[in-house]
């Protein structure tokens, strides 16, 4: 099973390319694997947050390094609640840090390849396209049923995942832009039954509305 963070980072490559397509480009990717790792701390029972603050409930290390690189700067802060915001302001500087590990763990599973190339035929550079499309493909089907197919009942990591994807903007690249308003409704619903990934998903909005806004 992949993470919240690998799924999110999958989405957002083109399948093709190997780059990233999110709108906000590596800022908005930054925060969405970031707030992502929360996601995946928080479905463990690691930590809980409100609109207003964080706390961590469990400081032992997880063994997984992704999850770690978060766990760790927060365990270092000392126990009991913090602001949410300040928080995240400061642990978006081990963002590098996931995407490298998150990418490297893809690479592994042999879910992505590395293919290395130049950029301007001089600058050295890497690239991350996806070998199959297997992950994916699966992943989109997922969320396409858990959001078109009222049958569908949505366990509590699909809930995480449809509120990351809402907030990356992912969905348009996965539905019809007719499907996309028809279930509108639903996706709304959905991403807040997880009252912490709720609570993460309304700062990461408003961060990608400040990108926008500014104009990165």
């Amino acid at each position: 099973m992949l993470s919240f963070a690998e799924e999110i980072y999958l989405l957002a490559l083109d399948d093709t390319t190997g780059q990233t397509v999110l709108a906000g480009g590596q800022m908005a990717l930054n925060q969405a694997l970031v707030v992502a790792v929360l996601g995946e701390l928080s479905f463990m029972r690691r930590l809980d947050a409100d609109l207003q603050s964080l706390v961590v409930l469990d400081t032992s290390p997880t063994g997984n390094p992704i999850l770690d690189t978060v766990l760790t700067p927060l365990r270092a802060s000392g126990e009991g609640p913090r602001p949410l915001r300040r928080c995240l302001d400061d642990l978006y500087q081990t963002a590098s840090a996931i995407e490298t590990l998150t990418r490297q763990e893809l690479v592994r599973q042999q879910v992505i390849k590395e293919v290395a190339g130049r950029t301007f035929w001089v600058i050295p550079s890497r690239r991350y396209p996806v070998i199959d499309n297997r992950e994916l493909i699966d992943v989109e089907r997922r969320l396409r049923a858990m959001v078109t197919d009222p049958e569908v009942i949505p366990d509590p990591r699909d809930t995480v995942l449809v509120s990351l994807v809402t907030a990356c903007g992912l969905f348009a690249d996965i539905l019809s832009p007719r499907e996309l308003r028809r279930h509108q409704e639903r996706i709304h619903q959905m991403s807040r039954l997880d009252l912490v990934g709720g609570s993460l998903i309304d700062h990461l909005n408003s961060l990608n509305l400040a990108i926008a806004t500014v104009g990165f």
